[in-house]
C-alpha cells in the first residue's frame, strides 16, 4: 500500500519580539481554519506572535520548529486558545488535540477566560477525544489567569514535560490544570508536570459520570510547588485510582487531597510545606477522606517510600 503524509498546512512567520506590536490573529486564525479542516499540523517557525482570541474544533495539531522556539501571546484578558471538539467521534479525522514544543501566555491583564487554553468536547461515548500536550509552557505575562490549561471531557489525555507558571503573590481561585466533565473519561497520565504559583496546581472535579467511570488518573515525576494546594481531586462521586509516584510537592495549605477515591498510590515523594502564613497555621502533606456518597467498601490505598516534611 502507498504510504501518504500530510504537508503542513501553514508555516507561520515572525521576527521575534522585533514585531511584537503586529497583531497576528488573521494569520493565526487563517491557518487554524486550514489545518483543521484539511487535517495537518501547523508549524509555528519561531519568535512570538501576538494574538486575541482564535477558536478551533476538529483535528487540532500545533507546534513550533524546534523545542520552545514560538510563543503565542494573547492580547487581552478576554483571549485564550479555544477549542471546541463535536461533529462524528467516529470519522477518520476525528477531534483531538496535539500541542507541541510551545509556549502558551496569557496577557498582561489577568486572564478571565475558562482557559488560557480551554479545549471541551461536546459528546460522549467515543473513546476519540484525546490531547496530548508535549513541552508545553503556559504563563502570563503579567497578573495570572483564572486557568491556565482548562480539559472539559477529554476521554483521555497525556502531559509530558508542561510547565504551568502562575503568578506570586497566588491569583485568589486560580488552577493550573483543570480537568473535568460530564461524560465518561477513561485514563489521565501526567508525566514531569510543574505547576507554581497556583490556588490550585492540578484540579480534578466533574459530574457524577465523569468520576463514575473514569479508570484513574497518574502523576509520575511531577513537581507542583509554592500553590496553595497542589493536588486536589474531588468529583463528588467515587472513581477507581489515583496514582503519585516520585513526585515533589511543596504547598502552602495541602499537597494532596483527595476524596472518594477507591485506591490511592502515594509513592516515593518529596513532602514539603511552604511557609506558613499567620493566617494559615495548618498543613497538610496528605488528606484522604470520603464523603457519604463515597465508595462502600474499603479504599485499598498505598501510602509509602514518601518524605514529608511540614517544618
Amino acid at each position: 500500500p502507498t504510504v501518504v503524509t500530510t504537508s503542513v498546512a501553514a508555516t507561520l512567520n515572525s521576527s521575534g519580539p522585533a514585531t511584537f506590536g503586529t497583531n497576528d490573529t488573521e494569520a493565526f486564525q487563517k491557518a487554524i481554519d486550514s489545518a483543521t479542516t484539511e487535517g495537518k499540523q501547523i508549524t509555528a517557525t519561531g519568535g512570538m506572535y501576538l494574538v486575541n482570541k482564535v477558536t478551533a474544533e476538529g483535528l487540532l495539531s500545533v507546534a513550533s520548529a524546534g523545542m520552545g522556539l514560538a510563543s503565542i501571546v494573547f492580547i487581552s484578558a478576554a483571549d485564550n486558545l479555544e477549542y471546541r471538539g463535536s461533529g462524528s467521534p467516529w470519522a477518520v479525522k476525528y477531534p483531538n488535540v496535539h500541542l507541541k514544543d510551545v509556549s502558551i501566555l496569557g496577557s498582561y491583564e489577568a486572564n478571565t477566560t475558562l482557559g488560557v487554553v480551554d479545549i471541551e468536547f461536546s459528546y460522549g461515548q467515543s473513546p476519540n477525544r484525546y490531547v496530548v500536550m508535549d513541552n508545553v509552557k503556559v504563563g502570563t505575562l503579567g497578573f495570572g489567569w483564572d486557568r491556565a490549561v482548562r480539559l472539559w471531557n477529554a476521554s483521555s489525555y497525556s502531559t509530558n514535560q508542561v510547565n504551568i507558571v502562575g503568578y506570586g503573590p497566588i491569583r485568589s481561585g486560580s488552577i493550573g490544570l483543570s480537568v473535568g466533565g460530564d461524560e465518561k473519561p477513561i485514563d489521565m497520565y501526567n508525566f514531569g508536570l510543574r505547576a507554581y504559583f497556583c490556588d490550585y496546581g492540578v484540579k480534578v472535579e466533574g459530574q457524577p459520570l465523569f468520576s463514575d467511570v473514569m479508570e484513574g488518573i497518574s502523576f509520575i515525576g511531577c513537581a507542583l510547588l509554592f500553590n496553595n494546594y497542589s493536588l486536589w481531586c474531588d468529583t463528588g462521586a467515587p472513581f477507581p485510582y489515583v496514582q503519585v509516584n516520585g513526585c515533589n510537592l511543596n504547598s502552602y495549605k495541602k499537597d494532596i487531597f483527595l476524596r472518594n477515591i477507591h485506591q490511592a498510590h502515594i509513592i516515593d515523594n518529596l513532602f514539603y510545606s511552604c511557609d506558613r502564613s499567620p493566617t494559615e497555621p495548618n498543613w497538610n502533606g496528605i488528606e484522604i477522606s470520603n464523603s457519604a456518597t463515597g465508595p462502600a467498601s474499603d479504599s485499598a490505598n498505598i501510602i509509602s517510600g514518601n518524605i514529608i516534611s511540614g517544618a
